[in-house]
């Protein structure tokens, strides 16, 4: 039976780390050469919804998607799978810290950064960075690779055909965000900078308060 009390706070959750996203990536989604790619990642990629559905079809497809398409294309979704299941994790763990500290369901910025630092899991928070850094360059390169254009258009068209382009719709998205940005560098960097800061500043500010930890 679901929680609806949960449910409810886990969705207001995921808004608020969407809010905390845009405003810390506002100037490069404000530039046209970054604008796709920043949505693309911090709205598809780094996705705190559930994404079951997607990955199962995914592993299904791993055997087509490697004859068409080529192992690096397996490898990037292997990366985002890794990456959404982690999110996921961390989103669930945080959650009874904010009930532990009697958050609001909207809960302020500060509140929310004490409930991160009582959760303690810095070692997987540097994990979620290195693998969002890892994702941003992977992709880019495999949406650079001569030919994965035309090839992913013609898979996507066929699986249209079929009334199933649950992946191919979403490398799709991928393809067009990624193939005419020149590097990933802006993107990483500033994902890697930003976000270990940040993590510091949280454990700095608050320190590991997790009672177990």
């Amino acid at each position: 039976m679901v929680d609806a009390a949960y449910e409810a706070r886990y969705r207001l959750l995921k808004a608020l780390q969407q809010r905390r996203l845009s405003e810390t990536y506002a100037d490069l989604a404000a530039q046209d050469a970054h604008r796709a790619a920043a949505a693309f990642f911090f709205e598809s990629v780094y996705n705190t919804d559930d994404t079951t559905r997607r990955d199962a079809a995914f592993i299904a497809f791993t055997d087509r998607l490697r004859r068409v398409l080529g192992g690096e294309v397996v490898a990037c979704m292997d990366t985002v799978i890794a990456l959404q299941k982690l999110t996921i994790s961390l989103d669930e763990a945080l959650l009874p810290e904010l009930v532990a500290l009697n958050a609001p369901l909207k809960p302020p910025i500060a509140l929310y950064e004490q409930a991160y630092a009582r959760m303690g899991r810095y070692d997987d928070r540097l994990r979620q960075i290195r693998l969002t850094v890892h994702c941003i360059q992977v992709a880019w390169r495999l949406f650079h690779r001569i030919g994965i254009g035309t090839g992913l258009k013609a898979l996507h068209q066929f699986m249209r055909l079929r009334g199933d382009t649950l992946v191919t719709g979403f490398l799709m998205e991928g393809y067009h965000a990624l193939h005419r940005l020149r590097s990933p560098a802006p993107l990483a960097d500033a994902v890697q900078e930003r976000e270990t800061q940040r993590l510091e500043r949280i454990f700095a500010t608050y320190g590991s308060q997790n009672p177990e930890a």
